[in-house]
């Protein structure tokens, strides 16, 4: 059942039974589309606490479902949880059945920064494949190319109505984030750590102390310039002064010419071991 208020201008709010608002499912970009959950309890209580005590400052977006009196949450979905938690029985909404559902949901988040950068690229490329008529897996490449100039998709547009003004930019640094770990994904998730922080250990590939170096980052909160340095030294580690290498410089040709009797013996013998070893 919705009840219509009386005395508010512009465009149509409605009073919806929270029992009636249904939530499509994978609608909303916040957690869903990375695959990990985005909804914080504490942080849900607050706000339904906020709502209860000074009122709904804005509705959510509803559109009409397919039986009577059903309603489509659009966008609002904080919003509702945190009705629900509470136990409230109704909200505030706007009917809205010309919105796209996913590119509003999107644009609602973009613009209140409501999403981290983990859920806000997933959520952009899940919509941009979607309007672009690209393939997920395609897409990075297809990114790329217009960044270059070569857009025949319509990419850079579609990002800019999205808020993203520098396609470059974020492609060269947003879809390595594509290439974090689920623990990696979930340290930017849970705000552990910046995700420019995080993007770091990607440089690692493979290696076995990017799993440790993320739990040191974590504990210690690493900044940005530190991660770096870390990272650097596990892909250009510091010869120690009493390495190979280090000795091996060390030695003088001059010196070993200078050499006589039994001393330049045992030298050319070690110096053709050495040779061996290393065939």
């Amino acid at each position: 059942m919705a009840d219509f208020v009386s005395g508010v201008r512009g465009p149509t709010v409605i009073t919806v039974r929270l029992d009636a608002v249904h939530v499509r499912e994978g609608g909303n970009p916040r957690g869903r589309i990375s695959g990990e959950g985005g909804f914080d309890e504490a942080s849900l209580l607050a706000l339904g606490q906020s709502m209860r005590d000074h009122g709904q400052l804005s509705p959510i977006l509803v559109r009409r479902g397919n039986a009577d009196g059903e309603w489509i949450l659009v966008a609002g979905e904080r919003r509702l949880r945190a009705a629900r938690l509470l136990g409230l029985d109704t909200l505030l909404a706007m009917p809205r059945d010309d919105l796209d559902h996913g590119r509003t949901a999107l644009i609602e988040n973009l613009q209140r920064q409501a999403l981290n950068a983990v859920d806000e690229t997933f959520a952009i490329l899940h919509q941009l494949a979607l309007e672009a008529s690209l393939d997920l897996q395609g897409l990075p490449s297809a990114m790329r190319a217009a960044a270059r100039g070569e857009d025949p998709h319509g990419i850079a547009a579609l990002m800019v109505s999205y808020g993203v003004t520098n396609l470059a930019s974020w492609t060269r640094h947003r879809l390595n984030i594509l290439r974090l770990t689920g623990e990696e994904r979930h340290a930017v998730q849970e705000g552990a750590l910046p995700w420019r922080t995080v993007v770091e250990l990607t440089r690692l590939g493979e290696r076995k102390q990017r799993e440790s170096l993320l739990r040191e980052a974590v504990k210690v909160q690493f900044s940005f310039s530190v991660m770096r340095a870390r990272v650097n030294a596990v892909l250009r580690p510091v010869e120690t002064p009493d390495g190979p290498a280090a000795l091996w410089r060390s030695i003088k040709p001059q010196a070993l010419d200078a050499l006589r009797g039994k001393k330049r013996s045992q030298a050319e013998r070690l110096l053709r071991e050495l040779s061996g070893l290393l065939d």
